[in-house]
C-alpha cells in the first residue's frame, strides 16, 4: 500500500520481474493473486522511450491543452537546454519515431509527457536508463 506524496521504489536484479510489477499494476498482464486498485489517474514512462510522429510540444501535451505549467515541465525534464539547441525548439518534427532524437532526449520527452498529465500516479520503469549520469542525477533531485 501506498500513501499519497509518498515516494516508493522497486529494486531488484536484472530480470526479477520489476517491469512485470509494473504491467501487472497497469493491468497488462494478469496477476496470480490478490487485488491491484489504483486510486486516481496514472502516468507510466516505459523503459524505452514511445514517442508519436508530430512536434515535441505534440507529443509532451498529448491531446491535453497548453496550461502555464508546460515551461515548469520542460525545466524539470531538463530539456529546455535542448530545445534552445533546435532551430524550430519545441515546434521541431520527430521523424520517425524519433530517430533525430538522441536517446536521452526521447526519454526527457516521454518524463515531460508524464509529468505534464499531473497524474495522481506515476509508473516510472527504469526512466533514466538513457540519459547520462549528470542529467539523471539532476532529473532525480527534480523530480523528488
Amino acid at each position: 500500500m501506498a500513501s499519497k506524496r509518498i515516494s516508493q521504489g522497486v529494486c531488484g536484479s536484472v530480470e526479477s520481474g520489476k517491469s512485470s510489477f509494473i504491467s501487472c499494476i497497469l493491468g497488462e498482464i494478469p496477476k496470480i493473486s490478490g487485488e491491484v486498485q489504483i486510486c486516481g489517474s496514472k502516468a507510466y514512462v516505459s523503459q524505452s522511450a514511445w514517442i508519436q510522429s508530430g512536434n515535441i510540444e505534440e507529443n509532451i501535451l498529448f491531446g491535453n491543452p497548453m496550461v502555464s505549467t508546460y515551461k515548469r515541465t520542460l525545466q524539470a525534464c531538463s530539456l529546455k537546454k535542448d530545445l534552445e539547441l533546435f532551430s524550430h525548439g519545441d515546434q521541431m518534427i520527430i521523424d520517425d519515431r524519433g530517430i533525430n532524437l538522441s536517446g536521452g532526449q526521447k526519454q526527457r520527452v516521454q518524463l515531460a509527457m508524464a509529468l505534464y498529465q499531473d497524474a495522481d500516479i506515476y509508473l516510472l520503469n527504469d526512466p533514466f536508463s538513457v540519459v547520462d549520469a549528470h542529467s539523471g542525477s539532476e532529473l532525480f533531485k527534480l523530480q523528488m
